[in-house]
This record gives structure tokens, sequence and C-alpha cells, in this order.
């Protein structure tokens, strides 16, 4: 009698503990009542390529992304290209130059004149040293954490933040030691830099915390020698502490193959950039998928710089395996030159990117493949209605008017 009632007083206990309320709601970390994280928001990825890579349909709000690779390997236009991905949520964000190179370049020559034009839209700062970065990087989140105050997850703003490079930027000590001891001395190493960063980032993580927002940070990748016993290996690295590689969420490698001539476009070259995901904390990592980077030159004089994401569609389909059950829902195939045919979309042949655009709108056909592939379903933040995006639009080109009177351009 005594075992039974021991058993009904734990089993009492349990029934209390089901009853009472739990109302804890976050979008990524913290104790999550959730175990499906149910409040987690993203922005849709731009092709089924990349959904591929990271596992999910969405890039989900609250991570961080570590972008490296060797010189123009595309790191930077990636890094701003994401501003494109936010854009139909109303989303904006800050690019934080270190190296004072070329992102805000990039930027005017990837990103939609909302983006570039409509006030407050997207900031872009040059910074010369990590303390002023992670200064301008706090500042940001907690105006994103002051700009949704109140609003419920789906209909949140989200943002990204863009440090460009992680490693740029000097330390305020490392400057005035420079000033003392003159350029040609060893002594600091980048290490001051490193430990910046690497107790920065753990702080950034958890301030991070049910916000719609997207922190990336761009680094090289550098080969450092290393013994082991009687061999000598060569190891990739990046600068700015070890920190980077273990906090963030994902981390994204670049590389970059040759330049190519375009035949369908006129006036216009591309590179093949390959991407591959060496770390996914949600999901599975060492995916790889390659996208064309095209450049074309303006009678302005600027330069017109773009992914397509719509080849990158087209092309997983196509390298599917033959009996692989996605060709049940698309069965994409490429013809003669660079012409492709889907049979459930009829005989026609499409150009490449034409048709992974078209595939991506299709809903009912891009939900299929996603279920066939098990990908994981990330709930998107609410996207702006048509008539929003023209009247931002609008205001923009407006604004970008002013200013070409204004410079008599």
């Amino acid at each position: 009698m005594a075992k039974k009632k021991e058993e009904v007083t734990r089993m009492s206990r349990l029934v209390e503990r089901a009853k009472a309320r739990r109302t804890l709601d976050v979008g990524a970390g913290g104790k999550v009542y959730d175990p499906y994280m149910s409040s987690v928001r993203g922005v849709k990825l731009p092709s089924l390529g990349m959904m591929n890579l990271l596992g999910c349909t969405a890039l989900r709000d609250a991570c961080t992304i570590l972008i490296d690779g060797l010189p123009s390997s595309s790191k930077s236009s990636l890094a701003i290209d994401m501003f494109n991905w936010f854009l139909p949520y109303g989303g904006g964000g800050v690019i934080n130059d270190c190296e004072q190179k070329g992102a805000f370049d990039i930027a005017n020559s990837m990103l939609d004149e909302i983006a570039l034009w409509y006030p407050n839209m997207l900031e872009m700062v040059s910074l010369t040293s990590v303390e002023a970065t992670q200064e301008n990087i706090n500042r940001f989140v907690k105006y994103c954490r002051e700009l949704n105050d109140g609003m419920g997850r789906e209909e949140q703003l989200p943002q990204l933040i863009v440090t460009d490079t992680i490693a740029g930027a000097p330390s305020e000590e490392t400057v005035k030691h420079i000033n003392k001891e003159g350029h040609a001395d060893r002594g600091h190493g980048g290490r001051v830099e490193a430990l910046l960063w690497s107790i920065f980032l753990k702080k950034h993580e958890v301030e991070m915390i049910d916000l719609p927002v997207v922190s990336v940070f761009v680094n090289h990748v550098k080969e450092k020698q290393e013994q082991r016993g009687s061999i000598t290996v060569n190891t990739k690295v990046n600068p700015g502490g070890i920190a980077q590689n273990y906090a963030t969420t994902f981390h994204l490698r670049l590389s970059r193959g040759k330049r190519f001539n375009s035949e369908s476009l006129e006036g216009s070259s591309y590179s093949e950039i390959k991407i591959s995901c060496e770390k996914n904390s949600r999901g599975p990592d060492k995916r790889k998928t390659s996208v064309r980077k095209y450049f074309r030159n303006l009678e302005n004089g600027h330069t017109e710089i773009w992914f397509d994401w719509g080849r990158n569609s087209t092309e997983f389909l196509a390298e599917l395996g033959t009996q692989h059950p996605a060709r049940d829902v698309a069965n994409v195939r490429r013809k003669t030159g660079d012409r492709y045919t889907c049979a459930q979309l009829g005989s026609e042949e499409y150009d490449a990117t034409e048709l992974g655009y078209a595939i991506m709108a299709d809903e009912k056909m891009a939900n299929d493949i996603v279920q066939v592939m098990r990908w994981r379903k990330v709930r998107e933040f609410t996207k702006l209605a048509t008539e929003e995006l023209d009247e931002l639009r609008g205001a923009a080109q407006e604004r970008h008017k002013e200013f070409l009177d204004r410079e008599g351009e």
C-alpha cells in the first residue's frame, strides 16, 4: 500500500506540473518550452540549391553566419546580396566596412533601389577600430529591439548586420602600440584583436535571443603550417580568433572559378562561385552548391552585379539522380545548348534562370520539392504587400532623383 501511495503522489506532482502555465516564447536560445521552436521566423532562401545547402527553407533569425574564403572569392558579395533576401519583408540593416575597400561599391552594384535610397533602410558605415565596430553592432542590435518592440513575431521587420571583415580593423591598443614602437615592431601580431572578438561574440550571441536579426561576419582564410610528429601539414585558419568558428550558427566557405563571357547576356561576364557549408548548427553540414555571379558594365560607368539564383535552382534539380523522387515533382533535364525542360510544365524549353524562378514561384511545386527533400520548414516573416513595396519604391526613387539633381549628375 505504501508503494502505491508513493506512486500516486509522484503522479499527482506530475499532473500539477503539467497544469502549470508556461508562456516562454523565444526565437532562438534561452529556455524554450516548444521543442519545435515554432516562434522562430526567417527570410526565404533565394534558391533550391541554398535550401539544400542549409537543410531548411528560410534563413532563421537570431543567428550568426561566418563567410570566409580566399581573396576575390565573392565573400562580400554574398553577404551584401542577403539584403535583397530581407527586402520583401521590409527588412534593412547595416554594413560595417572595416577595410575601407569596396563594400559600399558592391552594395551600389547589387542592391535594390529601395535598400539604397529609402531613408534609414540601410546604413553603410566606415569603421577604423575593433572597438568602434563592436559598438556599432551593439547599437544596431539595440535599434532592432526598439524597432520591433510590441510587434508580433510574424509582423516584425527583420534586420541584417554585415561586418566586413571581422579582422579588418585594428584595436585601439594596437594603434597606440604601433604609434609608439613603429611599424616594424611585431609585439602584438593580432592577439589583442583575437581576444576582443572572442569575448564579444559570446555576448553578441546572447543579446540576439528573440530578436529578428541575422549577424554576418566576413573573413579571410589563411594557411598555417602545423607540425604533427614528423609531418608538416597546412591548415586553414581565420584571423581574429577561433571563437568565430565555434560561436557562429553557419559557416560558409567560398571559392571562385574562372571568368567567362556570357553567350546569352551581351556585354556580361560571369564566374562560378562554389559555396560549401563547413558548419551547420541547425542541420547537416559539408553540403555544397554553386551559383553564377554576373558582372555587367553600365552606361553611367557603374557595374551591375548579381547572383543567378534562378539557374542555381534549375541546376540543382537537373543534377539529381534519374530515380530521385523529386523528379516526380519537377523532372528538370538539360536539352541542347543552355535550355532546360521540366516534364511537369510541358514540352517547352526554358532558359535556366527563367525556369528556376518559375519553379520557385509555383507554391505547390516548391512545397512538394521541400517535402520530398525533407528540408526543415521555417515560418517566414510577413511579406510586404505589392502596394506597400510600390510606396517604398516611389519614395526611394524620389530621394534618388533629389540626390542626382543636387549633385548635378
